[in-house]
């Protein structure tokens, strides 16, 4: 199965073209994830137009969750608002344990970010996946 992962801009950008891309992905069967969540000024527009699977969390809000609140105020009302809508939701940026924490305990399930790994080429990703997984 394959994710298409698609930015609010985009979306802002190209919103007919948009639609009828991910609707036609949708019909094969891929997943549809928004990135940057919570970037853009039409996050909950978006959310109801388009027939997204999850978000993710932008990592200018999941850097700062442990030392701005404002952030805070940000990420956790995104994880509930995910969670009443049936979706799933990824943080990105995680770069420690401590923020992994946090996450987790605002019901956060999946996390990305430099604290697991940089970004590898395809071959270097599977060899990290067998040594460390």
């Amino acid at each position: 199965m394959h994710k298409i992962a698609v930015t609010e801009t985009l979306l802002i950008d190209e919103l007919g073209h948009a639609r009828q891309i991910l609707s036609t992905s949708r019909n094969q069967g891929s997943l549809l994830s928004l990135d940057d969540f919570g970037t853009g000024y039409r996050s909950l527009t978006h959310l109801q137009k388009f027939p997204v699977d999850d978000i993710k969390i932008d990592k200018s809000f999941v850097r700062s969750v442990l030392s701005d609140h404002g952030s805070r105020y940000i990420v956790k009302p995104s994880i509930v608002l995910a969670e009443a809508m049936d979706l799933e939701v990824v943080a990105e940026g995680v770069e420690s344990r401590e923020e992994i924490r946090e996450l987790v305990d605002m019901h956060c399930c999946y996390c990305q970010g430099y604290y697991f790994a940089k970004p590898l080429p395809p071959a270097e990703a599977i060899e990290y996946l067998r040594q460390n997984c």
